[in-house]
């Protein structure tokens, strides 16, 4: 238990290489999930919602010396009822006989948040954890100029 504790208490000693490595990673993996939503937005024709594409956005967030690297992202609320919403297939051809029908309907989900987001935190676990290479480290202090 007292192991777990340290690692904890220990999470704000990271060097300045490391606090814009982290930076670095969320900002990118950010724009990524805002390429990823405007992309789904795009595909479903979802353009209509308002501000549903503008009100979006994201921002990395770190404290002083206690460096936490928070990654916001910002939407709508209404976003969420789009993600949650199914969205009715209504006609589709019988294969046997070549015919449409409406008695049945194919139902599918909007994917706009859960899956983006939460696919995402895959991909920065990943960076964070193995990303970060003496080569990223040397490269990161020659752009911000700090010392070895």
């Amino acid at each position: 238990m007292t192991n777990t504790r340290q690692q904890f208490s220990d999470r704000g000693n990271l060097s300045l290489e490391e606090k814009k490595f982290v930076a670095r990673v969320l900002a990118i993996e950010g724009k990524e999930i805002w390429d990823e939503q405007t992309a789904a937005i795009d595909k479903h024709g979802l353009y209509r919602a308002g501000l549903m594409k503008e009100g979006r956005g994201f921002s990395v967030k770190g404290a002083g010396s206690f460096y936490n690297g928070n990654l916001e992202v910002h939407f709508v609320k209404y976003l969420r009822f789009h993600d949650m919403r199914r969205r009715n297939n209504p006609k589709h051809a019988d294969s046997i006989l070549g015919v449409e029908r409406a008695t049945r309907s194919r139902r599918r989900q909007y994917h706009l948040y859960n899956r983006i987001v939460f696919g995402r935190m895959n991909a920065i676990s990943n960076r964070l954890m193995f990303g970060f290479t003496e080569k990223v480290k040397q490269e990161l202090a020659q752009e911000y100029d700090i010392p070895a």
